[in-house]
């Protein structure tokens, strides 16, 4: 399903990025709720480059997989 990276994350006043609700999980790393990241690279993709993208997330039986950015 496709989906606004802000409908599952949030950006905190460091800049790290949080997800909202959901465990995340991005190329084989699972993130629990309220985890943040920042300046990170999945699979050669910059955590920076999902901000305000929209992305395709796979839901596996409530953790959030996504497989790719719009």
């Amino acid at each position: 399903m496709r989906i606004n990276f802000y409908t599952i994350f949030n950006i905190n006043a460091e800049g790290s990025i949080l997800s909202k609700e959901k465990k995340i999980k991005i190329g084989g790393v699972q993130f629990c709720n309220s985890s943040g990241f920042k300046n990170i690279s999945f699979s050669g993709i910059s955590s920076s480059m999902l901000i305000g993208r929209d992305l395709e997330v796979r839901d596996d039986n409530g953790i959030y997989s996504i497989i790719g950015i719009y």
